[in-house]
């Protein structure tokens, strides 16, 4: 790790590799440490995690769907015609029976194309010609004989460069940490937590790892995304939520009971950014947080929103103040009231 530090990270996210949580904690020390992630590539990528530069590059197996024959059929196209040029090149050379077009969907969600310098947006939109071109070039190359309609040249529908590119602005950058994780079971590109690091360490919050040192019972904080949730009944038809939290270096289960739930379902929402507080709870090496409050964190593009209630005249009689009071605890949620008299 001292000496060769890329190629001892290399090795060991490989031997974890099948463990995401591990494979997320160790790509932060990666990040710490001073060496590039960098997304699966179809042009430098082999099937495990390998050292390009003073980088780590991810390897063709780690995105979903992609399997050791459509790995082996890439690196075997890319080993006796070289580097792909393009998607219409790629889609041409490569085993059609092995690379469907799951396959290379995942592969563009995935970041793996990045070295053609097109977006994603324009690599997706021009799949689908690629891959009707692709299937009469295969059909033509698997027959022995061409029919009258079928004498056009083999080298002007491989022509890399014959491949029309649109124009089209590239996905949002939260939707592209989207792609990734659904890809790859994990962010590459960035992570949607990285804006509330800062704002996380000012407020003591540890990160879900540093909760493994704590002792079952502790309370506890913790600062993530929902990546899943899961909502179900009690006995007593009462909802409640598992929900799936994540931050820069692993994610954590937390528990909503009903009471809990009732009072905070409003902020309980895929892809929302929570603080929670609760109580750490340990059974068999598994860790949870059961939930007692929970808080959205603002960040700069969704500011904390507020709800003024402008109180008309002089009002002697108060229970009007009683009837707002009944209706905010009716539906509870994570912005603040102000009354303006």
């Amino acid at each position: 790790k001292a000496h060769y530090p890329a190629e001892y990270m290399a090795a060991l996210l490989t031997s974890i590799s099948t463990n995401l949580d591990k494979v997320a904690f160790y790509l932060e020390e990666c990040r710490r440490m001073g060496l590039k992630v960098l997304p699966p590539d179809v042009n430098e990528s082999r099937d495990t995690f390998t050292v390009v530069g003073q980088g780590i590059r991810f390897g063709l197996a780690a995105i979903k769907q992609v399997g050791e024959g459509a790995v082996a059929s890439i690196i075997q196209a890319r080993k006796q015609g070289g580097r792909f040029t393009s998607l219409l090149d790629f889609c041409t050379r490569v085993d059609s029976r092995q690379v469907n077009r799951r396959v290379i969907e995942n592969l563009i969600r995935g970041g793996a194309f990045s070295s053609l310098n097109l977006s994603r947006a324009q690599l997706l939109h021009s799949l689908e010609y690629c891959l009707e071109v692709a299937q009469r070039v295969h059909r033509q190359q698997n027959s022995a004989q061409l029919s009258l309609f079928d004498l056009e040249p083999a080298a002007a529908l491989i022509d890399p460069t014959d491949q029309p590119v649109p124009e089209l602005p590239e996905f949002p950058f939260r939707q592209i940490l989207e792609m990734e994780k659904e890809a790859l079971g994990l962010y590459i590109s960035g992570h949607p937590l990285q804006e509330y690091t800062e704002q996380l360490r000012r407020a003591n919050i540890p990160t879900i790892m540093e909760l493994h040192q704590l002792a079952d019972g502790q309370r506890v904080q913790a600062g993530g995304i929902i990546t899943n949730i899961k909502r179900t009944q009690t006995r007593k038809k009462e909802t409640m939520a598992y929900l799936t939290l994540e931050d820069t270096t692993g994610s954590i289960e937390v528990v909503v009971f009903p009471q809990t739930y009732r009072r905070y379902m409003a902020v309980i929402n895929p892809q929302t950014v929570l603080q929670v507080n609760g109580r750490l709870s340990i059974q068999e090496d598994t860790r949870r947080i059961m939930a007692e409050k929970l808080a959205i964190l603002p960040d700069r593009e969704h500011p904390e929103l507020k709800v003024y209630i402008r109180v008309p005249g002089r009002i002697n009689d108060r229970s009007w103040i009683d009837k707002i009071s009944s209706i905010l605890e009716q539906y509870p949620g994570p912005n603040r009231v102000y009354l303006i008299f």
